[in-house]
C-alpha cells in the first residue's frame, strides 16, 4: 500500500498527465479520430473513443480537419489518433499537477454509497468521467480518495474532509513515472505491400484476391511477405462460407512478433449485415456475430441493420470492452472495438437504450 498526503483537485472536464516526458500526455474522456498509420490520413470511418487517464504519445504533427486542428498521438494500446487540443492535457498542466503525487482518473461514472451522520443514514454521491483526485490510500479493491464539503459534500456535510474508496474498475491510478516511447509502444499497422493489406472473396465465388485488387502483387507474394502457408490460408477463408463476400485484413505490432487476423464477413441476403473472426497472436477464430452480442453478459445494445455491437456513449464503450476482456488482452481490445463496432452519434449520454449517466 501507498499513502500519500492527502489533497483533492476537481476538474469540470478531463484528467491530467502522468509523464516527466514532454512528449508522454495523458487524454481526457474524448472523441478522436483515427488515423492511417501509413498515410496518418482520417478514413471515412475514422470515429473512436478514447478513455479519460490514457497515455498518449505526441507524434508532433499536425492537421487541420472539419474546421479545427487536430494533433496526432500514439495511444499506449497502439492506435495512430487525432485529438483536439482541448481533449488532452498540454505540457504545462503535466507540471502542475506532476508536482501533486499519484493521481487518481475516474474513467467511468460511479456511485459510493457512503454512511452520513450517527444514525445510520447513508448518501450517494456520484463521480463523473473527468474528475481528478490525489491518492489517500492503494489498495487490492481499489483507489481510496478524499472529498469535502468544498466539492461531493456541499449541502450535506460541513465536515473537512471523507474517505470514499473508488473500484479499479472505475479508475485509473497514475504514479508520474512511466514515459511512452514510440520504439517501443508496439503500435498496430497493417501489413502492407505494394498497398496490399489484405486479402478477400466475391459472393458466390470460390477464388480469392489481394485486397485491394493489385495488378504489381499477386497473393503468392503477399502470403510470403507475411511468411504464412498461402494454400492453408486459401482454404480457410473460402471454406468459411460460399455465400457471402469475405475480407480479411492482417495487422502486426511493431517490433513485435505474431499476426492479428481481422476477417469480415457479409451475406447475399444483406450487405449491410457482417460478422467477424478475431485472431490474435494470443487466440484464434473467436467469432463476433449478433448471436455473441445478444448473449452479452454486460448489455452491449445491437444495432439490428449491421449486427454489430451499437456505441452511442462511453457507457456502452466500456460494455464491449468488458466483454471482450473475456476473451482478449486488454492492449488488444481497443483496435478490435474499431474495426467491429457500429458507431452512431457518439455522446455523453447515451441513445442505444435507457438514458444513463456515465
Amino acid at each position: 500500500m501507498k499513502v500519500v498526503k492527502l489533497f483533492v483537485l476537481l476538474l469540470a472536464i478531463g484528467f491530467i498527465s502522468i509523464s516527466a516526458n514532454a512528449d508522454t500526455l495523458v487524454s481526457k474522456s474524448a472523441t478522436v479520430d483515427v488515423a492511417n498509420e501509413h498515410t496518418y490520413r482520417i478514413p471515412p470511418w475514422g470515429d473512436f473513443y478514447i478513455p479519460a487517464g490514457t497515455l498518449i504519445y505526441n507524434l508532433n504533427k499536425s492537421i487541420s480537419y472539419q474546421g479545427s486542428k487536430r494533433d496526432l498521438f500514439l495511444t499506449e494500446h497502439g492506435l495512430h489518433v487525432y485529438f483536439e487540443k482541448r481533449k488532452y492535457w498540454a505540457k504545462q498542466n503535466i507540471e502542475f499537477f506532476k508536482k501533486k503525487g499519484p493521481t487518481v482518473f475516474i474513467k467511468r461514472y460511479y456511485e459510493a454509497e457512503i454512511a452520513f451522520g450517527t444514525e445510520g443514514a447513508k448518501i450517494t454521491i456520484p463521480f463523473t468521467r473527468g474528475e481528478v483526485y490525489g491518492l489517500v490510500e492503494e489498495t487490492d479493491f481499489g483507489f481510496k480518495i478524499s472529498i469535502s464539503d468544498k466539492d461531493k459534500l456541499k449541502g450535506f456535510s460541513n465536515e473537512l474532509k471523507m474517505s470514499v474508496l473508488i473500484p479499479r474498475k472505475f479508475g485509473r491510478l497514475h504514479f508520474f513515472d512511466l514515459d511512452l516511447d514510440k520504439k517501443s509502444i508496439g503500435f498496430f499497422e497493417s501489413v502492407n505491400l505494394n498497398n496490399v493489406v489484405g486479402v478477400s472473396k466475391a459472393f458466390g465465388v470460390q477464388t480469392i484476391d489481394t485486397y485491394p485488387k493489385a495488378a504489381n502483387t499477386s497473393l503468392g507474394q503477399y502470403f510470403s511477405f507475411l511468411g504464412i502457408d498461402g494454400d492453408k490460408e486459401i482454404n480457410e477463408i473460402v471454406s468459411i462460407s460460399d455465400k457471402a463476400s469475405i475480407r480479411r485484413e492482417y495487422f502486426k505490432r511493431k517490433g513485435e512478433p505474431g499476426l492479428y487476423k481481422i476477417t469480415t464477413i457479409k451475406s447475399c441476403d444483406n450487405s449491410r449485415e457482417a460478422y467477424f473472426y478475431i485472431t490474435t497472436p494470443y487466440v484464434s477464430d473467436i467469432k463476433i456475430d449478433r448471436q455473441w452480442i445478444k448473449n452479452s453478459e454486460h448489455g452491449i445494445y445491437l444495432d439490428d441493420t449491421t449486427g454489430r455491437a451499437l456505441l452511442t456513449c462511453p457507457a456502452d464503450y466500456f460494455a464491449l470492452e468488458d466483454e471482450l476482456r473475456n476473451e482478449f488482452h486488454e492492449r488488444d481490445i481497443p483496435l478490435i472495438i474499431y474495426k467491429t463496432a457500429r458507431w452512431k452519434n457518439f455522446k455523453n449520454v447515451c441513445t442505444s437504450g435507457p438514458n444513463e449517466v456515465n
